[in-house]
């Protein structure tokens, strides 16, 4: 027996969509939900996917995008009045123990080429949960070729048997954490974990072969109803399997072989330590520049996923670094519904750097809400104000910066706590500041003018007698934090004789 849930996609304006439940259970009520989808940016993933597939390329990318893109879609479907009620499809099905099949209609022209069988919940693809069937019917064939010829369900069994071995990786690895010592003592240690954490990737990035199984009478009746897509010549229908059962033996015997191989090198419980939050960190002060941007990105995703959003966290901010904004996404699509204050401020810093200043002062404001007492959210803030011409509001995000820091006055260079990065944030308050009183003074009387022009001379002054290299233009040309809006009025600033 089986319970349909059934839902309609239709485009009722630009970038605007109309998603409508249809056949659903008489304990149900009918919904819809006018929503805003950003189809282009999920084509572009798409594509990349292909890419990745048709020319064998990074395994992790693969992974990353086309989880990363399952899980946008199923959150940009499955919301509000929609979510609600799908969520109640799911209990009801689950409480008679009937099927539930989801079936779902893409009546619109620009979505056909989005890959809908992607689908992804909290931690798994639609297709495999064995509870639910998913049917896509679509009202003609992807325009690209590429589309078209894809097998979604085999890329997706693919992934499947890379997030197995995985996980069996990250079993193997705990294991290893109970039985050796964290030591650090040889000095080879940073190099020799980078080794190690690329040969684990390595293993990772290689399935496992995983024989198809048929789980229960349900799964069986889920191949059945698996996705349809509409087109001429008669409907193709691709069917999806599900995979449950794992082939340990390989995968232990090569990392067995492995820690052989680098027993004479070094001792077990150096090994280990590569993939402890400890190690990693340790690595992150080490060597994480050293290491290469996929599998940065591949063990950011795997620490986020584990909860350890420190190290995750100081990964983000290491791609972000590099400008690889894409990876950056990437990995922090990982957990699209954390809203810590430093997620926020990730979040709103790779907005920025992708020139979308409204998203990221919008990002950056809900981070100080969360953490009212970091200076450096404030500069942050303070930046996309002055990027949107509003300086009351910079002089106030920048004013809350420096009353931060005369709370927690800096050190002077020759104490032991000294913080280079705390001062640099009190000298971009000052050099903020600066800007507001230099831009205000011009729609000021000349008396007023003048006495603007030379607060923001002072200050530039201050700023410049304790770091005079990292504030010249072709320098803060380099830092992600100074648009070009920025640095052509610190330009300007540096040309004011003193007074």
């Amino acid at each position: 027996m089986t319970q349909e849930f059934h839902l309609c996609v239709t485009c009722i304006g630009h970038n605007t969509y109309q998603i409508q439940t249809g056949q659903v259970s008489d304990k149900m009520l009918l919904v819809e939900e006018v929503v805003e989808w950003d189809v282009e940016d999920w084509l572009i993933h798409v594509e990349q996917i292909i890419t990745n597939v048709a020319t064998l390329r990074d395994r992790y990318d693969l992974y990353a995008n086309s989880i990363a893109l399952g899980k946008q879609l199923y959150a940009a479907l499955f919301t509000g009045k929609i979510k609600d009620s799908w969520n109640t499809a799911q209990h009801i099905a689950q409480q008679e123990n009937v099927a539930l099949l989801l079936s779902l209609e893409i009546a619109t022209a620009n979505l056909v080429s989005i890959p809908w069988e992607l689908l992804y919940t909290k931690d798994c693809f639609l297709v495999s949960d064995p509870q639910i069937a998913l049917r896509i019917n679509r009202v003609q064939t992807p325009s690209s070729n590429g589309l078209a010829q894809m097998n979604w369900d085999s890329l997706i069994h693919k992934i499947q048997s890379e997030d197995e071995s995985m996980l069996e990786i990250e079993s193997a690895d705990q294991e290893w954490e109970e039985t050796f010592i964290d030591d650090d003592s040889d000095p080879a240690y940073a190099e020799d974990s980078a080794v190690v954490a690329d040969i684990f990737s390595q293993l990772a990035a290689s399935p496992a072969s995983t024989p198809e199984k048929e789980v229960s009478t349900l799964s069986a009746h889920k191949t059945q109803m698996t996705t349809q897509q509409q087109v001429e010549p008669p409907q193709k229908i691709l069917e999806s399997s599900v995979f449950v059962a794992l082939v340990v033996g390989p995968l232990m015997m090569a990392i067995v072989a492995i820690a052989t191989l680098l027993w004479g090198h070094q001792q077990p419980r150096q090994i280990a330590v590569s993939f402890t939050p400890l190690g990693l960190s340790r690595l992150n002060h080490r060597n994480w520049q050293a290491v290469s941007t996929q599998e940065l990105t591949a063990i950011a995703i795997a620490r986020f996923h584990q909860g350890d959003f420190s190290t995750a966290q100081n990964l983000v901010e290491e791609l972000l670094n590099r400008n690889e904004l894409h990876n950056a996404k990437a990995a922090l699509d990982a957990i699209p519904d954390a809203k810590t204050d430093t997620i926020l401020y990730l979040r709103g810093r790779l907005a920025w750097q992708s020139s979308q200043v409204e998203q990221a002062r919008h990002y950056w404001e809900d981070a100080v809400k969360q953490k009212p007492d970091s200076a450096k959210y404030h500069n942050a803030l303070g930046f996309a104000y002055y990027a949107q011409d509003n300086l009351n509001q910079a002089n106030d995000a920048w004013f809350q910066a420096l009353y931060l820091a005369n709370e927690s006055p800096v050190k002077p260079v020759t104490s032991v706590n000294y913080s280079h990065s705390d001062n640099n944030e009190l000298l971009t308050t000052y050099a903020g500041l600066a800007l507001v009183l230099n831009q205000s003074a011009q729609n000021q009387p000349l008396n007023k003018q003048a006495k603007l022009v030379n607060e923001a001379v002072k200050l530039r002054k201050k700023v410049l007698a304790e770091q005079p290299a990292n504030f010249q233009p072709q320098q803060l040309n380099r830092n992600w934090l100074w648009h070009q809006k920025a640095v052509a009025d610190w330009r300007s600033l540096l040309l004011i004789k003193d007074q």
